[in-house]
């Protein structure tokens, strides 16, 4: 009778440890199932185009902070309504612009962002870098700027 044998030897304490913190962290930055699938949940379907809670939130983000009002639950409260109407607005607009082949330019955005960024003081990368650090994602801007040259 033969009895197979495997040698693996014990991993470092160092890899363990390492291992563990890896986990902890995912872990730690991961939202709940039900936050995350809440994200992708449609707050509007404009012509089989969905706006998704998500983009919802980050564009209410961006108004607060273009309005230069105290982020609180109440503004946001007050403040969805409207800018879901916009989001809607903006589809629209967009939509029809594909429609009559209108294109805006990357060059375009590019110009118009520089000049917001230059309005506020701050070169477009401070601009940006500012936008997420107040937990907006740049692509909510340049999807409004898009929207507004169409």
């Amino acid at each position: 009778m033969a009895f197979l044998l495997s040698y693996r030897p014990a991993p470092s304490p160092w890899l363990t440890a390492f291992a563990l913190l890896c986990v902890a962290l995912a872990a730690l930055h991961a939202p709940p199932p039900a936050q995350a699938q809440d994200a992708f949940r449609p707050a509007a379907v404009v012509n089989d185009e969905v706006i998704s809670v998500l983009d919802l939130s980050m564009r209410v983000r961006l108004a607060i902070i273009g309005a230069g009002v105290q982020d609180s639950q109440e503004v946001r409260r007050r403040l969805t309504p409207q800018v879901l109407r916009g989001l809607i607005d903006e589809r629209l607009q967009m939509q029809e612009a594909t429609r009559l082949d209108i294109a805006v330019t990357d060059d375009q955005v590019a110009d118009a962002l520089q000049q917001i960024s230059q309005q506020n003081g701050m070169s477009e990368g401070q601009f940006l870098s500012m936008l997420r650090n107040r937990g907006v994602i740049p692509t909510t801007l340049i999807d409004q700027i898009r929207a507004q040259i169409a």
